[in-house]
């Protein structure tokens, strides 16, 4: 196959004698086939992991531990704000009711003392009684209302004293079924490592396998070759080699020469003694033809 060249200086880099002594020398053995010493299979390598380099792989696709415990503190953080933001409404609320009721009861005292004022009972036992009356009344309410309170607030701790629980068996849960998890990952990752280990292992042993049988069949072929070539050198006094040699030779030169002008090529031919020698009977025939070639 022609070489392509883009400047004289490319042309000038090649030397035909050194080109021409390469096909010698290639052909130069007696057991010499036309074809590679190796059909060139690369095996694969095989990269074991340590148990740290796949815990960290298997921590890094399930997560880590420490989200895992973050995410059910912050549900329960979550919860529990509400939970106390219920006990404030509560109070509040509360707050609110008990004000309301003296307000109620304050106003109530102040009628009943603005009565008896008018009717001149001020000291008298039925202003005292009705006072006291009211008096009564406004702490049954008052009750009444701190007991309804502390039973909201009690249900309310109740649920944060269960919400505690809840939290600290959704952590207990969570340790049991990451350490689970974390286990059975670990198990597939090093069941997957082993069979790529073994995949690797039978596609190196039949390349080996390969180049051993290539191996066998190209040095059948040089002892073909070789005995072929002995014979023919008994019989005609030259080699298969030789003959496919001088072939080579001639469709290189024929190729070079075509890179160069006319007048190149003739001045090359007539002048180098090695390449005349070098090229032997096919010398004249190449060089009648580039005589009579066009420019």
């Amino acid at each position: 196959m022609n070489k392509n060249y883009n400047s004289t200086e490319e042309k000038e880099k090649e030397d035909p004698v050194e080109e021409l002594e390469k096909i010698d020398e290639k052909y130069s053995k007696l057991d010499y086939v036309n074809a590679p010493e190796s059909l060139g299979l690369e095996k694969k390598e095989y990269i074991s992991l340590t148990d740290d380099e796949i815990e960290s792989l298997v921590k890094e696709k399930v997560g880590s531990k420490e989200s895992g415990v973050e995410k059910i503190q912050n549900d329960y953080l979550k919860k529990l704000n509400a939970l106390e933001g219920n006990k404030q409404t509560i109070e509040k609320n509360s707050d609110k009711a008990k004000a309301e009721i003296n307000e109620v009861y304050d106003n109530q005292n102040k009628i009943v003392s603005d009565d008896v004022l008018k009717r001149g009972l001020a000291r008298s036992s039925i202003a005292i009684s009705k006072i006291a009356g009211v008096e009564r009344a406004r702490a049954d309410e008052l009750t009444k209302e701190m007991e309804e309170v502390n039973s909201k607030l009690s249900a309310v701790q109740n649920e944060i004293i269960s919400l505690e629980g809840q939290k600290e068996e959704a952590l207990d849960s969570f340790d049991l079924s990451y350490a689970k998890k974390i286990e059975e990952e670990i198990n597939n990752k090093k069941a997957e490592l082993e069979k790529q280990k073994n995949e690797v292992i039978e596609f190196n042993n039949k390349v080996t396998e390969l180049e051993a049988e290539y191996k066998l069949s190209l040095d059948k072929q040089k002892q073909d070759a070789e005995k072929h070539n002995i014979e023919m050198k008994e019989k005609y006094g030259y080699t298969q080699n030789e003959l496919d040699a001088e072939d080579a030779k001639y469709e290189y030169m024929m190729s070079y020469l075509e890179k160069l002008s006319k007048a190149e090529a003739l001045d090359l031919l007539l002048n180098n003694e090695k390449i005349q020698s070098l090229l032997g009977e096919n010398f004249m025939a190449i060089y009648a033809y580039t005589r009579n070639r066009k420019e």
